[in-house]
């Protein structure tokens, strides 16, 4: 049945139109599942997370509700800062989220934090780290 993804693009291609090409690397994309029925590495992976969901569900509750903690946290800080990029950032606990969680991963990329910012950030770096290392 290798032929098949071949078969389904040049289909495509007459009745759609869309390049074959685009088709061809979806359709091979799905062939990477094609292993699975030897090594069966998804099934595994499927039953260690179905034995472990209780703590899995446990773990995302945790880091959601300290990603709204420091997202709030922020919010108080940033939300009168008289820099308007922060200001934009963090004038709403949405937009606190969206900042924090690239904070979270490191990345820090506005640097006009007010005073208390800068304190509460310090303390989210080294809690962040602290977590994923």
């Amino acid at each position: 049945f290798s032929w098949l993804p071949g078969l389904i693009s040049a289909m495509a291609l007459l009745t759609v139109g869309l390049s074959p090409t685009n088709w061809l690397c979806a359709f091979c994309v799905i062939r990477v599942l094609k292993p699975e029925r030897y090594v069966e590495g998804f099934r595994e992976l499927f039953a260690i997370l179905m034995e472990h969901q209780a703590v899995l569900k446990a773990t995302a509750l945790i880091t959601f509700l300290i990603w709204l903690s420091f997202s709030t946290m922020l919010y108080y800080s940033e939300r009168e800062n008289p820099d308007g990029d922060m200001k934009d950032n963090y004038n709403s606990v949405p937009r606190a989220l969206w900042a924090e969680i690239i904070n979270l991963h490191g990345e820090w990329p506005w640097p006009d934090y007010t005073a208390i910012g800068k304190c509460l950030g310090t303390f989210i770096a080294l809690f962040s780290t602290g977590i994923c290392m």
